[in-house]
């Protein structure tokens, strides 16, 4: 009977059902014997045809006529539990609760324990539920309840279940039943009128659960980008609303894009440095002494930059973190060198005298930082150990520095300019080098440069390199020469 659908039960005028384990004659006035010896009724796929079909004819194992839907329709409301209005009018299933449909379900047999779940999408109306031949039917069961969810936001008898004993330890603070079964007390719930609105709108301002410590937890990033769906909860067990429907108000709060958690896939067409902003403002857990495990701030990045190689080990320090954290980033992301425009503020936060940044924090003022391709890259230098080269737009400065001309921008800021790495060289080890120590300077400001201005600037020729330990040097592309000529020369 997993053939026919829902719909195909209430299209049709007459469902016929044969009765293999029923002999004829039997004593037609005793209908609850007579179902109660029906096997086909208990099982799942016959559920649909109790509830969608508007009228059965029973026949017996001789094809003898036994009797109607409408002929037992009191014992059939006694046996199953189902109320009978609903057995009278199929449209009257929208009225049960959740948790009472659940019910009709619960102890039904069935050849695959999938068929219980699936048996339930036309009472729910349901189109599909998605699954694979391999997933479990808890898993299964989980879908459809995620998806009841979306459907019926107003109905919390969804977690009216009852937990069947004995209790796998797995199992505890689950808030979602792991099979129909578990909703076999639940034939006597009903729902609540005012319920129904519970969830329509958030029942707190964000003001009021936009406070959240959960919201402020490095480990929760991921959870929050990652997830699919989210359903929000106050301390009080109070249904604040789903992640699809609060996703200005998510936004508001984190500082992550509104389309990023509308659609995950999106994550990974955002720049690198508004990536690293959302966790800029995030407090890492602590450890048994009570010292925050800083490493946990590059860690939560691993996902949201998709580095699953990388392995941060919780003793090397927030600063070595976030070094092999960069140094994956730019494998990953080669043309964005958006990485590059951070700011260090804070005396306390790590400090760094390369190229790239001390902790996720020196982002936070890159929440609106978009990047573009515009042929600038880089790349990892070729037997070497993880040197990188950047092969982008270098400019000579004043001070006897250069500028590093990143492909980025701030969409707040107009007209368009573009963030400027200022780079100050260091004593050359040799005369006759053409490499140039350098680092930034004035880390704790961001200069700017218009696109016309910076076209018509002189050129270094050269690429800057950052090597293992994060230190950073100039290369020119010329012959030995005095190490000033490199930087005052262009």
């Amino acid at each position: 009977m997993s053939g026919l659908e829902y719909a195909d039960y209430r299209r049709a005028p007459m469902c016929l059902v044969y009765l293999e384990d029923v002999v004829y004659p039997h004593e037609s006035g005793d209908f609850m014997t007579l179902i109660q010896n029906i096997s086909r009724l208990k099982e799942a796929w016959a559920l649909q045809e109790l509830l969608a079909s508007k009228e059965i004819t029973f026949y017996s194992r001789e094809a003898i006529r036994l009797c109607t839907k409408s002929d037992i329709l009191q014992s059939l409301s006694l046996w199953t539990k189902i109320d009978v209005d609903i057995l009278e009018d199929p449209a009257k299933i929208r009225d049960a609760c959740i948790a009472k449909r659940m019910f009709w379900a619960a102890g039904r047999q069935s050849r695959l324990e999938t068929d219980v779940v699936q048996s339930l999408k036309g009472i729910f109306d349901v189109k599909v539920i998605p699954y694979q031949r391999n997933n479990t039917p808890k898993s299964v069961f989980c879908r459809l309840q995620f998806r009841l969810m979306k459907m019926y936001p107003g109905d919390l008898s969804i977690f009216a279940w009852r937990a069947q004993e004995p209790v796998p330890s797995a199992s505890h603070g689950r808030l979602l039943a792991d099979s129909p079964s578990e909703f076999a007390s639940c034939h006597r719930i009903n729902l609540i009128t005012p319920c129904s609105r519970l969830l329509q709108a958030p029942l707190h301002t964000v003001k009021d659960w936009g406070q959240s410590k959960w919201f402020r937890h490095t480990y929760t990033l991921p959870e929050l980008v990652a997830s699919n769906e989210i359903l929000f909860f106050t301390n009080t067990w109070t249904p604040v609303g789903f992640k699809s429907n609060l996703c200005k108000e998510l936004s508001s709060i984190t500082g992550i894009d509104e389309a990023v958690l509308r659609d995950r896939e999106k994550v990974q067409n955002t720049s690198v440095a508004k990536r690293m902003s959302w966790a800029s403002q995030r407090i890492p857990q602590k450890n048994r002494w009570g010292r925050p495990i800083e490493e946990e701030s590059a860690h939560c990045l691993m996902g949201i930059f998709h580095v699953p190689k990388l392995a941060v080990h919780l003793t090397i320090g927030l600063k070595a973190a976030m070094l092999l954290l960069q140094q994956e980033i730019m494998k990953e992301y080669p043309k964005d060198l958006s990485i590059f425009e951070w700011q260090h503020t804070d005396v306390n936060d790590p400090g760094t005298n390369g190229v790239l940044a001390g902790s996720p924090f020196q982002f936070r003022f890159c929440g609106e930082v978009e990047s573009f391709d515009n042929g600038s890259k880089i790349e990892l230098v070729e037997n070497s150990d993880n040197m990188f080269s950047i092969n982008g737009l270098v400019i000579s400065q004043d001070l006897d520095r250069i500028g590093l001309v990143l492909n980025s921008y701030h969409n707040y800021i107009r007209p368009r300019v573009y963030p400027l790495i200022l780079l100050s060289k260091e004593p050359p080890k040799s005369r006759e080098s053409t490499k140039v120590g350098c680092y930034r300077t004035d880390v704790g400001n961001m200069c700017y440069i218009s696109p016309g201005k910076a076209v018509t600037m002189p050129t270094a020729q050269g690429l800057i390199y950052i090597c293992k330990d994060g230190a950073a040097f100039f290369q020119g592309a010329v012959s030995p020469a005095n190490p000033a000529d490199l930087w005052g020369g262009f």
